[in-house]
């Protein structure tokens, strides 16, 4: 027992400073490395997550908002889409029914607001019925009244595209007419290609076929906060779509003006 005592007491073996040294740094590293690997993996998980939300969330207001859209020839001599709209106001008449013409409408207000420091961009729907004495053709609506409000967007930008190397934003609504009299290049029974600029009066209101709906969605404050830089931008997602505002095809005639709807005078 002693001379095992002994022997303990006089073993000199074990690690230097050095070789501590070094072992700690390859430890530091492996889990530095292992960190790394996990935070990397997280954020792509949030990110895909954060684009499954953006993507549903904004192909559900995009179909609601076609939806009625392409529910907009209500009545004979009814204008579809009202004066007033604009590249960020969206004002048009319409209601889901199966017969010829419905007794009430129903008028949907979309607006877009630009985000403003911290506060997002929005999309809000607002409606009214129709008074329960107007008759189509001659719907009244009383936007006095309190409208019925639907927030269907937040996060939402105005899309971009590359036009000339330059990045050129696109509003958010665009309305399109089909090609008339007096049209340079005029191609009879095609849309033409060229959106009315500006708010719509009523002239132009008559005229509208076609309502173009473009916007960039990103998620909304709080969700994915943990992500930045590239991640961030590779999150925001572009829609568009378009409706028709017909419910017969188009004439190449020069005398016919293709208004929207049954609207021909």
């Amino acid at each position: 027992m002693l001379t095992v005592l002994k022997r303990l007491r006089s073993d000199a073996s074990g690690f230097t400073l050095i070789e501590l040294l070094v072992g700690t740094a390859m430890a530091l590293i492996v889990c530095f490395g292992a960190y790394t690997i996990l935070e990397f993996t997280t954020e792509d998980i949030s990110r895909q997550t954060s684009r499954v939300h953006v993507a549903q969330d904004g192909r559900i207001a995009l179909e609601r908002l076609m939806e009625h859209l392409h529910s907009a020839c209500v009545a004979a001599l009814v204008t579809p889409v009202l004066s007033q709209s604009s590249p960020t106001v969206l004002r048009f008449i319409s209601e889901a029914s199966e017969a010829a013409s419905v007794g009430q409408a129903t008028l949907h207000k979309i607006t877009y607001t630009p985000a403003s420091g911290s506060t997002e961009g929005t999309l809000v729907e607002k409606s009214w019925k129709s008074t329960e004495a107007s008759q189509p053709p001659n719907y009244i609506f009383n936007e006095v009244e309190t409208p019925n409000t639907t927030i269907l967007l937040k996060g939402i930008s105005q899309a971009e595209t590359s036009k000339e190397g330059k990045g050129e934003l696109i509003p958010i609504f665009r309305y399109y007419r089909y090609y008339r009299e007096g049209d340079a290049n005029a191609v009879f029974g095609e849309l033409n290609p060229n959106p009315i600029v500006g708010e719509l009066n009523e002239a132009e209101a008559r005229q509208v076929a076609r309502v173009s709906v473009s916007f960039t969605l990103s998620p909304e404050a709080g969700d994915g906060a943990g992500i930045s830089g590239q991640m961030a931008k590779d999150r925001a997602i572009t829609f568009e779509d378009s409706a028709i505002l017909r419910v017969a095809p188009s004439s190449s005639s020069a005398s016919v003006s293709n208004l929207p709807c049954e609207n021909q005078v």
